[in-house]
């Protein structure tokens, strides 16, 4: 019992951190008092630093409890401040669009194009990382990818205006058979393994060298990696450890970033740290392309179609 009034007081004082982060956010927002979109952005991440928090603590109360209806109590707590999180995640992106737009008419700054590929085995959560960061949204019900996807999303990063586009793919069985335009003018790449992964089932931390290795080899440019071990939530089945990704990491001076993307934790902080890096090595002469999948593709619900055919996309990066 004492454990557990001490997580309660740690609750209170996390809650009050998330409360008063949010109020901030949500005044700068409303009265559009921000001069800089960086104030936004600062106080978004100070709201994710808190919400992180409080999910650390629920966690560790929920296991503490011994009582059924205290457990669904702590659920329904626990919901509640995931839905005020997300609703202010979403109002500041709304905020963000509406001075893209506003710069975008007065042709204040141009719009940079950047491509993102996502690699990892299968069944490791690559899409449902993407759907969390661009969507806000998390389904137990994915559908497999198939071919290629493309989710395109528009923020700013330091402070400038930028689409991204992010490709995803099915995973090792279709690695070895992408074709070339899916690696070509790349800006960035995600590696993503499931830190639950080992040799009884997908592997996919074991993979992360093969796949580093095929892009260093099929692309044209040194480009910046990120590292992400993805569902932290189920830390029962957790087997490979923060130590071990880190010391893998080292080796090739890799970001790393342990995420949930059903839990939206890290997911954001892991894609701001890809774009700002690509962002930075980005040469400027390769915007305005088009480039021709040879894959099927869908940019729509960025899964894969069943047509076989070739599509078009303007502008890609």
């Amino acid at each position: 019992m004492a454990d557990l009034d001490q997580l309660n007081k740690e609750k209170r004082n996390v809650m009050g951190s998330f409360t008063q982060a949010m109020k901030g956010l949500n005044q700068v927002i409303g009265e559009n008092s921000a001069t800089d979109i960086n104030t936004v952005n600062n106080l978004f991440d100070r709201l994710t630093t808190a919400f992180n928090s409080v999910m650390k603590v629920h966690e560790k109360i929920a296991s503490a409890l011994e009582s059924d209806a205290d457990f669904d109590n702590e659920q329904k707590w626990i919901e509640d401040v995931q839905s005020k999180y997300l609703t202010t995640s979403s109002r500041k992106e709304d905020f963000e669009k509406k001075i893209l737009g506003a710069r975008a008419g007065t042709q204040i700054m141009k719009e940079v194009l950047l491509k993102i590929i996502l690699l990892g085995e299968h069944n490791v959560g690559k899409t449902a990382l993407i759907n969390q960061y661009v969507n806000n949204t998390f389904s137990d019900k994915s559908i497999p990818t198939v071919g290629t996807g493309i989710n395109e999303t528009k923020v700013l990063v330091d402070n400038r205006p930028v689409n991204i586009e992010i490709w995803d793919t099915a995973g090792q069985e279709l690695f070895k058979s992408l074709p070339t335009t899916f690696f070509r003018k790349a800006h960035g790449c995600v590696l993503v393994f499931d830190v639950t992964s080992d040799r009884s089932n997908s592997r996919s931390f074991e993979s992360l060298e093969s796949y580093y290795t095929e892009v260093l080899n099929r692309t044209s440019t040194d480009i910046p990696f990120v590292v992400i071990g993805n569902k932290i939530d189920l830390k029962n089945r957790t087997v490979v450890t923060k130590q071990m990704a880190h010391t893998w990491c080292k080796k090739y001076s890799i970001p790393y970033f342990e995420t949930s993307a059903k839990n939206n934790i890290q997911v954001k902080e892991a894609f701001q740290t890809i774009a700002k890096s690509a962002l930075a090595q980005k040469p400027e002469q390769d915007d305005n392309e088009i480039i021709k999948l040879e894959e099927n593709t869908s940019k729509q619900d960025g899964r894969g179609g069943p047509d076989g055919g070739s599509w078009y996309w303007p502008r890609c990066c």
